[in-house]
């Protein structure tokens, strides 16, 4: 499945509107394609009872603004390739989750391949904690 997309290609979010709360969680795998033509971000997860498992997308995630913005949700990113963002995977306002195994190398490179902000919550890749306010290329 190929999503274009000019601000948010794909949001999940736990509206902080919905008093209930309730737990919202999505899949996205098997090469789906994400851009935003460098607008937006690909996946956008947000909200504190937001998660989103974002596995085996060999398509790309390529050509946004931010590739995975994981904001106070929870995401696992395992798999996928992430290239041509400014920024490839991020993490802050509490956001968490866990990196592994992903490609961030394409015909572009990602600015930043993966930020850790020091709000965020923990971020593991896999076999130990990532530091906060960290950012890898």
């Amino acid at each position: 499945m190929d999503i274009s997309a000019s601000q948010i290609g794909v949001y999940v979010e736990d509206s902080p509107a919905n008093s209930n709360h309730p737990l919202i969680s999505l899949t996205i795998e098997d090469n789906t394609s994400i851009t935003t033509a460098g607008a937006g971000d690909g996946i956008e997860v947000s909200g504190a009872n937001a998660s989103a498992t974002i596995t085996g997308n060999l398509g790309s995630i390529y050509g946004n603004t931010i590739g995975v913005d994981v904001i106070g949700g929870s995401a696992t990113i395992s798999g996928n390739h992430i290239y041509d963002n400014t920024t490839g995977i991020k993490f802050t306002g509490g956001g968490s989750g866990s990196v592994a195994g992903n490609n961030f190398a394409g015909t572009t490179d990602n600015g930043t391949d993966l930020d850790i902000d020091s709000n965020a919550g923990t971020v593991t890749d896999g076999r130990k904690r990532l530091r906060r306010h960290s950012v890898h290329r």
